[in-house]
């Protein structure tokens, strides 16, 4: 005849069962930060997944998808400052945590990018506007112009229009600019 026996969970146990984060969840802290992480959205199996806003120590606030505990889909990163202002850093496509697809990101010297990323570097068609000085709209290669594009420098009485090809220079990782086959070394800013 079996036994009929009641299986004890020890307390620990109990209450890791109890801190299993599924679902929506406020306010929780990441108990290793000296200033405290804070996170609010959904959950799945102890990892950020689904909709969900961060605030790190560092002050950088990211509020957007998030899949198995990294930045994943669509999400805005922004950073506030010791003023209390907020600066926009980042709105776009996320993959494994990295910029990836489609998005803008805005510098804090002016400069403003609008393409493709992948692995967090512009890759692909994009344009970039360096404050007021100049515009460029063409291809880009790990971070660098490459290959077509139109470069538009402001002087101070006209707009000067200049096609031309981005080469980029491994071995160095230093851009070279070619206008009209005449090649300039740059030191990536127009």
């Amino acid at each position: 005849m079996p036994i009929s026996k009641t299986i004890k969970t020890n307390r620990i146990t109990a209450r890791d069962k109890l801190s299993d984060r599924n679902g929506w969840r406020h306010s929780i802290y990441s108990p290793s930060a000296p200033a405290k992480d804070y996170y609010k959205g959904q959950w799945k199996d102890d990892k950020k997944e689904g909709k969900g806003t961060e605030f790190t120590r560092y002050n950088w606030l990211y509020e957007g998808d998030w899949l198995n505990g990294l930045k994943h889909g669509y999400g805005t990163l922004s950073r506030t400052a010791k003023d209390g202002t907020t600066f926009k850093s980042y709105t776009g496509n996320w993959l494994h945590g990295m910029k990836h697809g489609f998005g803008g990101h805005w510098y804090q010297n002016g400069d403003y990018y609008e393409g493709t990323f992948q692995k967090n570097k512009k890759h692909g068609f994009g344009h970039m506007s360096y404050g007021t000085k100049a515009f460029y709209r063409g291809m880009w290669m790990d971070d660098y112009p490459h290959g077509k594009g139109v470069l538009n420098q402001v002087t101070t009485a006209e707009l000067n229009i200049i096609p031309l090809t981005m080469k980029t220079s491994k071995k160095h990782g230093i851009p070279l600019l070619v206008i009209n086959n005449l090649i300039f070394m740059t030191n990536h800013s127009f």
